[in-house]
């Protein structure tokens, strides 16, 4: 794109999501939760400070994960 050679265009509307799954059939461990608490400060440092532009944190817990859909 900066060369010129290719051109960009936003698609308007667009929605993307990432999730973070473990499995139901047991709790997650205590590295588990660990790496999800560190993703999710880092995801929310990175859109704080604008490097994600439009770019929302939901609040989702594993208490939650685990209980939806039941």
């Amino acid at each position: 794109v900066q060369s010129g050679r290719l051109r960009a265009a936003p698609i308007e509307g667009l929605v993307l999501e990432r999730f973070i799954a473990h499995a139901r059939q047991r709790p997650p461990s205590s590295a588990t939760i660990a790496l999800m608490s560190t993703i999710r400060a880092l995801v929310a440092m990175m859109i704080s400070a604008g490097d994600w532009p439009m770019a929302q944190l939901h609040d989702t817990s594993v208490a939650q994960a685990d209980t939806r859909d039941a």
